[in-house]
C-alpha cells in the first residue's frame, strides 16, 4: 500500500475490510501495526491544497476497492506488442510494473496514468472497441452497415496462430455500432469481435 497517516483513511480500508470478514466472536478492539515505520513528511500543506492530494485520491479509491474485493478483484489492462486485437492486451494488477514502454508515458507516472486518448470520431482506422468479445462471433453480413474502408490485420505467421483480416467499422440492423471483419482465409466468412459503448 501507500504510505500514510491520514486517520479517516486508516478507517475507510478498515471499514471496508471489515464489511467482507467473518468473525467467529465478538471484537473489542483493533491493533495497527507496522513492520517499519517510515518517518512523517515534515511539509505542511499550502493554502491551495496538497498537489499529490490526487494521487492519494486515487490510491485511497484503489485501497478501498483491493479491500472490498480482495487483491485480485481489481486489474488493470496492460498493452501488448501485437496486432492481434485478443493478443493485444493482458490483465495485470494494478501495481504491477508495464509490460510495455508507451510513448509520453513515464514509467515512474504509475498504473493509474496509462490512459490515452483515441483517435478523433472522424478517422476509423486504428479505432478499438473497449468491449472486445472473448472470442469473434459468426454473423451475416448484409444484417451490417460497413461505415468506412477496411483495416487489414495480417500477423502472428511466425508463431503459429496466424490472423489474415479485414476490419470494419459498422452499424448492425438495431443501430448498434460495431467492430467486424472478414476472413481472408475463408472470404465471405464474417465475424463481429467487439462492441463501442
Amino acid at each position: 500500500g501507500r504510505r500514510s497517516r491520514d486517520e479517516a483513511r486508516f478507517a475507510l480500508i478498515v471499514r471496508e475490510r471489515l464489511a467482507v470478514l467473518e468473525l467467529s466472536g465478538e471484537v473489542d478492539s483493533i491493533t495497527l501495526s507496522a513492520d517499519s515505520p517510515v518517518a512523517a513528511d515534515p511539509r505542511g500543506r499550502d493554502l491551495f491544497g496538497d498537489p499529490a492530494q490526487a494521487g492519494e485520491d486515487a490510491a485511497l479509491l484503489l485501497a478501498r476497492l483491493q479491500a472490498r474485493l480482495g487483491e485480485d478483484g481489481v486489474q488493470r489492462l496492460d498493452l501488448r506488442a501485437d496486432h492481434r486485437p485478443e493478443a493485444a492486451w493482458r490483465n495485470a494488477g494494478p501495481s504491477a510494473p508495464a509490460a510495455t514502454a508507451r510513448a509520453g508515458r513515464d514509467a515512474a507516472s504509475g498504473p493509474l496514468s496509462t490512459w490515452t486518448a483515441p483517435p478523433p470520431a472522424s478517422t476509423s482506422a486504428g479505432l478499438r472497441p473497449l468491449w472486445l468479445l472473448p472470442a469473434p462471433r459468426p454473423i451475416s453480413a448484409p444484417r451490417y452497415t460497413l461505415l468506412g474502408a477496411a483495416e487489414r490485420i495480417e500477423t502472428g505467421w511466425w508463431d503459429g496462430m496466424p490472423v489474415r483480416r479485414d476490419y470494419y467499422l459498422a452499424r448492425d440492423a438495431d443501430e448498434v455500432l460495431c467492430w467486424i471483419f472478414e476472413s481472408l482465409d475463408a472470404p465471405g466468412q464474417w465475424f463481429v469481435h467487439g462492441y463501442f459503448g
